[in-house]
C-alpha cells in the first residue's frame, strides 16, 4: 500500500510551512522587536520575537526585521532626537555651511552638502553663511556711523553755502566791472569829442553867437543880411 503524497505548493514571502505541509503566516512582532530569524517563502517556522539590536529600531507590528537608525552627523545635519528601539533618530537643519539640494519636484535630499561659491543664491542656508564669512571685515559701531553721517551732512551744508556766497560775489564783481567799462566808454567818447573840437576850432563869434545870419528889417519884406556873416561868402 502506497503512502499518500501531499500536494506541494509555494508559500508567500510572509508564510512558512507547518508540520502538515501547509503555508502559515509568519509570526508578527510588535514595535521594538523582530523575529529571531527570517521568515517567509516556506522557512522560519521556528522563529520567535526578540528585541531589536543596538542602533536599530522597529516602529510597527510585522514580521520584518528592525531597521538601522539614521546617523545625523554622517549626513551633515543637526540631531534633534536620539534613536530608540521603537523610533528612528530625528535630524534637524543642515550644519553650518551645509545645505540640502532641492529637486525639481520640490523635494530635498536627506544629506547636506558643503556650500561653495557656485551654490545658488536661492539656498538660504548658504547665503546666510556666506554673508557671515564676508562680514569678517571690521564694521563701524552704530555711534561712530551716526557721527560720520552727521559730519558728512555738515560738510555738504557748508559746501553749498560756500558755493552760494561765491556765486553772489562773482555776480557783484561782474556787475561792477561792466559799470566801469560802460563809464570808461562814455568818458572816452567825451574825450574824443573834445580832442576833435581842439583840432578844428570854430570861427570867432560862431562859438558864442546864436543869432541867425539873416535878419528881417522892420516893415520890410526883404531880409537884410549881415556883412559879418560868413554864410554870404560861401
Amino acid at each position: 500500500m502506497k503512502a499518500l503524497s501531499l500536494p506541494t505548493m509555494d508559500c508567500q514571502e510572509n508564510e512558512y510551512w507547518d508540520q502538515w505541509g501547509r503555508c502559515v503566516t509568519c509570526q508578527q512582532c510588535g514595535p521594538g522587536q523582530e523575529l529571531s530569524k527570517d521568515c517567509g517563502y516556506g522557512e522560519g517556522g521556528d522563529a520567535y520575537c526578540t528585541a531589536c539590536p543596538p542602533r536599530r529600531y522597529k516602529s510597527s507590528w510585522g514580521h520584518h526585521r528592525c531597521q538601522s537608525c539614521i546617523n545625523c552627523a554622517v549626513i551633515n545635519r543637526v540631531q534633534k532626537a536620539n534613536c530608540t528601539p521603537t523610533s528612528n533618530a530625528v535630524c534637524g537643519d543642515c550644519l553650518p555651511r551645509f545645505y540640502r539640494k532641492t529637486r525639481i519636484g520640490g523635494l530635498q535630499d536627506q544629506e547636506c552638502i558643503p556650500c561653495t561659491k557656485q551654490t545658488p543664491t536661492s539656498e538660504v542656508q548658504c547665503a546666510f553663511q556666506l554673508s557671515l564669512v564676508k562680514a569678517d571685515a571690521p564694521t563701524v559701531p552704530p555711534q561712530e556711523a551716526t557721527l560720520v553721517a552727521l559730519v558728512s551732512s555738515l560738510l555738504v551744508v557748508f559746501t553749498l553755502a560756500f558755493l552760494g556766497l561765491f556765486f553772489l560775489y562773482c555776480k557783484q564783481f561782474f556787475n561792477r566791472h561792466c559799470q566801469r567799462v560802460a563809464g570808461g566808454s562814455v568818458q572816452f567818447e567825451a574825450d574824443e569829442a573834445a580832442e576833435e573840437e581842439s583840432l578844428f576850432p570854430k570861427p570867432p563869434g560862431q562859438e558864442t553867437s546864436t543869432e541867425s545870419p539873416v535878419s528881417w528889417a522892420p516893415g520890410s519884406l526883404v531880409p537884410s543880411f549881415s556883412l559879418d556873416s560868413p554864410a554870404l561868402f560861401l
